[in-house]
């Protein structure tokens, strides 16, 4: 290097020291290290997040100086140690929030979240006082900057505590994905109303955030062992996947957000997908650039002077309409958008933005001042919204400056002057794609290399030797747990268990890795654990309470399922191994002949949907296959009060007489019958009841009689010597493995046992990402909306409080549905389009709807798992095609069960009420013009979700489906009529009341008013003469009847 570029390079350098010293470094704490939001002499709040990045900007200028290679005075030692006193001062104030924390692992809501804000000079969490403090977006930043720091050189964590409270960090941002938090703008959903909601920019956070740590050593170089720390594999594709699908939006509120700009760029890429990633950063740049920086979001009225400054969060009530066009501008988000053209190569960009930013940035005696963002002034504020004149707010003036824009900046002049490259920027690489990313460890999984190999390994265990023996007869190659040896074989129990060690610390009283199930891919792996290689079974085959897995045709295509689902999600290096585990009373359940054939198949190398797999052995799959080292286990076993806990066992073999005889069922399954109804026994004495249920064989009958003793006396009641609780476990499991299962008794039995099955929340979680809300409840009771993520027990208690009074087996019929609705949801996406609302209970009252058309007396509680299953599919289908031999009465009442709408429907009832000044009238629901189209944007999905509230008066789903009609024939007409609109509300039971009497006048009808409804819900739509002919004529009478100035109502 030539020397006059060194004295360039350094008198740059100088300049970025001197500008950092004067406005970010000399606000640090000396004592905790944390920074404040905005630099004065006065501060007395540390911000986790603001510190952090002040954290990364002196951090990069101590790269600048650490490559140059010169005399720098202690600059690169002091700013290195300067950046370690920031993360290890957030790291402090965390640990002192230690049962904070174990309370938030246990239940993640806003009260039990870790604090963000700290006394600066002591470091005491301060006083909660409603402030916001849930914002996992603080725990993802700590982390990748962690990690990218140690693997810069910095030594940050110095002892197997701090190990061991990071690990318990990393639990905290797994469920990202289903925590909804207040976001990186403290305000939860853009109505400001204290309401968290699901964030896109959190759940993508905490995706980048978990690949950077996973199996990372966090003493760097010098680290053991001991000292690496992990992730859960499955908790992070579920953070993917809702991650993408969310989408461009930023949330349910919020189309889009500035805050995704630091995601999608450094410092997280979170995604690799170049079409998602640019389709996201255009629609920012679209919505939210302007002149002097981006906006946050649209309608976001803080720094405005329109927004009451003394008001932490707004009234449920308030207009954002007013804030329309006032949005402050922050030029610091700009640096974002030049980092990320800096790091894709784009510098001719870099510097046209940068141009346009010189204009925005103040010079003064300190250096270049970032203001923290442009407000539109008093003066300006009355024009037309966006072409007043913004004015930059104080940063420079009274000593004050705003930290996170000053360190942003310095980071950004580094990059555009090539004093630090990008790839020292990111040391871990996380701006190349997986395929392009160096592996840091060969020891541990790597979690984003690519998938190039899509073959699945599965091996077929056989729980005994003559199942193995019988299952050789059919071609079928198996192994018990003995011949799998020196392998091990775990239950998921088993490995949850184990995994619990991960993270445990006696003295700071951290408890380990929360009770929560390990999935699909987390079983999927080899693992070294003390020196045993060992490998557990899914979850599917764990011996459980809840019903589903008895079913053996569900089994089979959960086996299916979970196959095509490895293939899909896996992107680890090795392949996935799968196992089957086959017990003896599956080969001797009616369909054990689609057992065999599946198994076959698997042998033959290919699924039904068309994954290449290969069946084996598992000793020889073990060489081809993932592996983890749980390294950690191995350091406690050395410790000699940790050897009895950490005495984990294997499966073993069944023994089984060998004068006894197995063979496979080749019988078909037996149709479900119609059963007899039931007899009232709500009127026998206690005594009698029991003598019913010793009297009888009928398991049916004995299930009746426990119910009502149970309703008196509760499940721990004695009978006979026995809990009721147990006797109906008993009749449970005699129901389920019977030659002709009960399911109607199974499920009656599950939910008097309060049954809850796992994945509840996962399911939950992915259908409100996909834009869905989820009712619980029964069909003509007494129903709960769930709009954001909850834990698995909130779900059941719903369940059973709603259910179990009217209609106990409904409880887990429901749980059933919402384990499918998230599959299909992700599987079968276009099956859902039209329905914002799935109303469980509406559901189920059209599947007993379509039992009652085709098989009269048949009750959908009787129906198998799998044939629920099958029946909802038909459903969901049914309503995406026309139904020539089914009754147009029929087709209404599904599309009404399942809240199905036409395209634009809900664009079409917000013109309706932009053309009507009193709003729409639906029974007692008013829903009115303001503040409904002040407030919200058409865009919203809280605009539909108000729709849905108003259609939810119509207890009826033929009915329900008639008044979307209604709405739809008014919206076209006004939208061919331009110049027509109602003075009055639109009363939607008059328009439709009238539509029926012209339908009973043409159709010269004399029967009652009832039969003519029906007759009128009977007729198709879209004919001649059908129901919207009479709909359009009703909505011209009623618009002539107000008034208006055309003089004509066209429709067709």
């Amino acid at each position: 290097m030539a020397a006059s570029d060194t004295e360039k390079k350094q008198g740059k350098l100088q300049t970025y020291y001197n500008t950092i010293s004067q406005t970010v470094l000399r606000f640090q704490s000396p004592t905790t290290g944390l920074f404040p939001v905005y630099g004065e002499d006065d501060s007395k709040v540390g911000d986790v997040r603001v510190s952090i990045y002040c954290a990364l900007g002196i951090w990069s200028l101590h790269l600048a100086y650490k490559r140059l290679h010169c005399a720098d005075y202690g600059r690169t030692y002091l700013l290195g140690q300067t950046a370690v006193k920031t993360m290890r001062g957030v790291l402090s104030c965390w640990m002192f929030q230690i049962p904070q924390m174990k309370k938030f692992l246990a239940e993640q809501i806003p009260e039990n979240s870790l604090h963000v804000k700290f006394d600066i000079v002591t470091g005491q969490a301060l006083k909660d006082d409603g402030y916001p403090h849930l914002q996992l977006d603080c725990i993802s930043l700590f982390l990748l900057s962690l990690v990218q720091m140690i693997s810069s050189g910095l030594q940050i964590i110095y002892t197997s505590d701090e190990v061991e409270f990071v690990q318990n960090l990393i639990y905290c941002i797994e469920r990202a994905y289903r925590i909804a938090d207040y976001g990186m703008w403290e305000r939860g959903s853009k109505y400001n109303t204290g309401t968290p909601e699901l964030n896109a920019s959190n759940v993508g956070m905490a995706k980048a955030a978990l690949e950077a740590v996973n199996g990372f050593n966090l003493f760097g170089e010098h680290g053991a062992s001991w000292t690496v720390v992990y992730i859960d594999i499955d908790a992070h594709i579920r953070n993917k996947a809702v991650f993408e699908q969310l989408l461009p939006r930023e949330s349910s509120s919020k189309p889009t957000d500035a805050a995704l700009l630091p995601v999608l760029s450094w410092p997280f890429f979170a995604t690799h997908d170049a079409h998602l990633k640019e389709q996201t950063l255009l629609t920012i740049v679209q919505s939210l650039k302007g002149r002097y920086g981006f906006k946050r979001y649209l309608r976001d009225g803080y720094g405005t002077l329109l927004e009451d400054k003394n008001a932490q969060f707004y009234q449920e009530s308030a207009n954002l309409q007013m804030f329309e066009g006032l949005e402050c501008e922050w030029p610091f988000l700009t640096f974002f958008q030049i980092i990320h053209c800096i790091f894709k190569g784009d510098l001719h960009q870099a510097n046209e933005l940068w141009a346009d930013m010189e204009l925005v940035l103040h010079m003064t005696s300190q250096g270049v001042v970032v203001p923290a963002y442009y407000y539109v002034s008093y003066n300006h504020s009355g024009k037309t919204r966006g072409q007043g004149q913004r004015v930059a707010t104080t940063e420079g003036q009274d000593d004050k400056y705003f930290l996170w824009g000053q360190s942003l900046y310095v980071v950004t002049r580094l990059l555009i002057d090539s004093l630090v490259p990008v790839n020292e920027l990111d040391p871990i690489k996380r701006h190349l794609s997986a395929s392009e990313r160096p592996r840091l460890s060969h020891r541990y999984i790597n979690f984003e290399a690519s998938s190039k190999d899509r073959l699945i390994q599965i091996a077929v265990i056989a729980e005994s030797l003559r199942l193995h023996q019988v299952l050789a007869t059919h071609g079928v190659p198996s192994q018990t747990p003995t011949q799998t040896e020196p392998i091990q074989i775990w239950s998921p129990n088993q490995l949850k268990a184990a995994l619990k060690f991960m993270g445990v610390n006696y003295d700071l009283e951290l408890c380990g890795r929360p009770e929560r199930p390990v999935g699909l891919l987390g079983t999927s792996l080899f693992y070294r654990v003390c020196g045993q290689t060992v490998i557990c079974y899914p979850l599917l085959f764990e011996v459980n309470d809840f019903y589903i897995s008895q079913d053996l045709n569900s089994v089979i295509n959960k086996v299916q399922s979970d196959i095509h689902m490895l293939s899909c999600m896996w992107k680890l290096e090795g392949r996935p191994t799968y196992l089957i585990m086959i017990t003896e009373a599956m080969v001797q359940s009616a369909n054990a002949r689609d057992l065999i054939d599946l198994l076959s198949s698997l042998k033959a190398g290919a699924t039904c949907t068309g994954v290449r797999v290969k069946l084996g052995r598992l000793q020889s799959l073990v060489s081809s296959g993932t592996k983890e080292h749980l390294d950690f286990l191995t350091h406690l076993s050395e410790q000699s009060n940790s050897k009895d806990e950490l005495n984990f066992k294997s499966i073993k073999e069944r023994e089984t007489s060998s004068t006894s005889e197995l063979r496979v069922n080749l019988s078909p399954e037996r149709v479900c019958q119609v059963q007899p109804p039931a007899e009232d026994m709500s009127s026998y004495t206690d005594r009698r009841l029991i003598d019913v249920y010793q009297s009888t064989e009928d398991i049916s009958i004995k299930s009746q009689s426990l119910r009502l003793l149970s309703q008196r006396h509760g499940t721990e009641y004695l009978v006979n010597g026995s809990t009721i609780c147990s006797l109906l476990e008993n009749i449970r499991m005699q129901a389920s493995h019977s030659s002709t299962p009960d399911w109607s008794v199974v499920r009656l039995c599950s939910a008097l046992t309060l049954k809850v099955t796992d994945s509840l929340a996962p399911s939950i979680t992915t259908l409100l990402v996909s834009g869905k809300l989820v009712a619980l409840g029964l069909f003509s009771g007494e129903e709960e909306v769930i709009s954001k993520p909850i834990n698995p027990s909130a779900i059941g208690d719903k369940l059973y409080r709603l259910c179990q009074p009217l209609e106990p087996r409904e409880t887990v019929l429901q749980q059933e549905l919402i384990l499918l609705l998230g599959q299909l949801s992700t599987t079968r996406p276009k099956l859902f389009d039209g329905i914002l609302k799935l109303r469980l209970g509406w559901i189920v009252h059209a599947m007993q709807m379509t039992l009652a058309c085709d098989t009269p007396g048949l009750s959908v509680y009787s129906l198998s798992p799998s044939s629920v299953d099958k029946l909802l599919l038909q459903l969901l289908q049914y309503s995406k095609t026309s139904t020539p031999l089914r009754p147009v009465i029929w087709k209404r009442d599904l599309l009404g069960s399942l809240g199905s709408v036409p395209d634009n429907f809900y664009g079409r009832l917000w013109y309706l009420l932009e053309r009507s000044s009193k709003g729409i009238q639906l029974y007692d629901y008013h829903l009115p013009q303001q503040p409904t189209l002040s407030h919200l944007t058409v865009e919203e999905m809280s605009f539909a979700v108000l729709v849905e509230d108003m259609l939810s008066v119509v207890r009826d789903p033929v009915h329900r489906h008639v008044v979307v009609e209604v709405l739809t024939v008014v919206a076209v007409i006004l939208e061919r009529n331009p110049e027509v609109s109602f003075e009055n509300a639109i009363i939607v039971e008059k328009i439709l009341a009238q539509a029926i009497s012209l339908f009973k006048a043409h159709t010269k009808s004399t029967e009652s008013d009832d039969k003519v409804r029906v007759a009128f819900y009977n007729t198709p739509s879209d004919v001649v003469d059908g129901t919207y002919s009479y709909i359009a004529k009703a909505v011209c009478l009623q618009l002539l009847d107000t008034g208006i100035s055309g003089s004509d109502c066209s429709f067709m």
